[in-house]
């Protein structure tokens, strides 16, 4: 059995079974907090919620998780709340682990929901600082902004299409 660090009431045995003051708390009872969430939540007594899967990894260690901190699930499945799949890692770790497996994709360049330029636009954008010419010039020809072209210009932003033009030697 292993007991919470601050919550000496609450258990868990190595399956990650929650035990509390009323008995036994099955993980599947447990409730998603709202739809958006994939991860359980437990109401304590007291009023305290805790996430299943961060309750259950500080039961099993033995101490709360580190401060910035968060818990993956190593097999990428926010159900699989064994103690045996929970590993306490940074954000950037968690976010390159889900990467790695294809839960997070990112949508570079015009597939952005944000992007107001195609990948044929920005090609001649940067060919046309590389040419010289003014940012502010570029800028009103496309109706951004100067700093817009000017993250464009420093690789902030549209490094994909600067990675062809290197490969194709236009610099």
């Amino acid at each position: 059995m292993h007991i919470h660090p601050v919550h000496d009431k609450y258990s868990i045995d190595n399956e990650g079974n929650i035990t509390g003051p009323r008995g036994s708390i099955s993980p599947y009872s447990i409730a998603k907090p709202n739809r958006r969430s994939t991860y359980r939540a437990l109401d304590l007594a007291g009023g305290t919620t805790y996430s299943a899967h961060r309750f259950i990894w500080e039961c099993y260690n033995g101490r709360l998780i580190g401060e910035g901190l968060v818990i993956d699930h190593l097999d990428g499945d926010s159900e699989n709340n064994h103690p045996t799949n929970l590993d306490e890692c940074t954000a950037k770790e968690n976010m390159q682990r889900a990467t790695d497996m294809g839960l997070v994709t990112y949508h570079h360049g015009s597939q952005h929901h944000c992007s107001k330029l195609t990948e044929e636009e920005v090609h001649v954008i940067i060919l046309r600082i590389l040419k010289g010419h003014s940012r502010k010039v570029i800028a009103d020809d496309y109706g951004r902004s100067k700093s817009t072209i000017q993250d464009i210009a420093s690789k902030k932003n549209w490094k994909h299409v600067w990675k062809t033009i290197e490969g194709n030697n236009y610099e």
